[in-house]
């Protein structure tokens, strides 16, 4: 089986073979997926945003995923006046 919609076939197949420029460039199988990188996961208040990112790629370490977590108005105000929430 041929697709692009890679999440049909993540639900349908138990061994995937990877084609790149016509050539299989990796064959896994389910449990190679369930397997998990290695990750770390930093918050940052929106002041040290910029500063952690030119930190990180200072040191030559690369950023895999960014978001946004939504923020209380008690979270909000902790951060703003300095103290924590108890």
């Amino acid at each position: 089986m041929s697709s692009h919609i890679l999440g049909e076939l993540e639900n349908t197949a138990d061994r995937f073979g990877i084609v790149h420029e016509g050539v299989i460039a990796k064959e896994i199988t389910q449990e190679d997926l369930s397997l998990k990188r290695p990750e770390i996961e930093v918050s940052v208040s929106m002041n040290d945003l910029e500063k952690v990112r030119q930190l990180l790629s200072q040191n030559g370490i690369g950023i895999l995923k960014e978001g946004k977590e939504k923020v209380t108005l008690e979270d909000y105000y902790f951060e703003l006046i300095g103290g924590a929430a108890d």
